[in-house]
């Protein structure tokens, strides 16, 4: 039970550290760029794993389910992506948090989790409390639906699905199979979009000058996917998830402390709201 609850906050953790990482990552080589590195690092850290373990997999509809959900993930990534340059950040980022209530429906639909009354009342909070801490301006919100708002909620949808699928793998398959072939999936698909897209030069270059802030920003979002698929192998994806939200958080923290950037006074509110409800769940595992 103390192991979990230890996977369950460094899952929030290191998602949040490679979450900061890879935005500044991405600010300096560019999106796709960046889904290359964290596909080609994490492959390489998943597969000695894949050769040790690939016996395990020996079912093609296994295979083809693994590989579906490394295709998931770059879709879902690529979508996040595209709304991200057309609309608001502010907005964008609180329109993607969708992925929490979904991860949790499709978890009690098909897995059939039950939550407790304070179970669920903290994963209120967290939701809560990574909504206001994603939003950086009410104005932002009023008129008409902005650009890349459906975008972002499909993203979204697609994120929840990805991390029930992920969980459900983990539960079903092994933790480290549920990871280690749907990231060398991952990685193909990010290089076929970096040839087409005439980046492929560039990755070598970029590796030399910024291979620091890529590598923490990848082992950052790697470790973080570890401790979620070991922490929900016995545990309910659900509370795992929801723990796991306040990466946002953990983020808009680095970006005080490290970029020095200024956030409204409903943010710090929201991040003490989410952190708490974390916190709590934690201990409820």
């Amino acid at each position: 039970m103390e192991l979990a609850i230890i996977l369950a906050l460094g899952t929030m953790i290191f998602w949040g550290v490679g979450d900061f990482f890879i935005q500044k990552s991405a600010r300096k080589i560019g999106n796709i760029e960046m889904l290359v590195f964290i596909g080609i690092i994490g492959s390489i850290i998943f597969l000695p794993f894949l050769i040790i373990q690939g016996n395990l997999i020996t079912n093609w509809r296994i295979i083809i389910f693994l590989v579906a959900l490394g295709a998931l993930a770059i879709v879902h990534a690529l979508l996040i992506i595209k709304a991200f340059n057309i609309g608001k950040l502010s907005v964008i980022e609180v329109v993607a948090q969708i992925e929490l209530p979904v991860t949790i429906a499709l978890s009690i639909i098909f897995l059939h989790e039950k939550l407790t009354s304070w179970q669920f009342l903290m994963i209120l909070f967290v939701f809560s409390g990574v909504i206001l801490a994603s939003m950086e301006s009410w104005r932002d919100w009023k008129g008409n639906i902005e650009k890349g708002v459906v975008i972002a909620a499909i993203s979204g949808l697609l994120m929840g699905a990805d991390n029930f699928l992920t969980g459900f793998a983990s539960k079903s398959i092994t933790p480290i199979m549920a990871l280690a072939l749907p990231w060398v999936a991952f990685m193909v698909v990010a290089l076929i979009i970096a040839w087409k897209n005439g980046e492929i030069k560039n990755v070598a270059s970029h590796t030399k000058e910024y291979w620091p802030i890529i590598l923490v920003a990848t082992l950052g979002n790697v470790l973080g996917w570890i401790c979620f698929v070991f922490a929900v192998e016995k545990n309910p994806i659900s509370i795992v998830a929801a723990i796991a939200e306040g990466y946002v958080v953990v983020a808009l923290l680095l970006g005080i402390t490290v970029n020095r950037e200024k956030i409204r006074w409903y943010q710090y509110i929201g991040a003490i709201l989410a952190l708490a409800g974390s916190i709590f769940l934690a201990m409820m595992i």
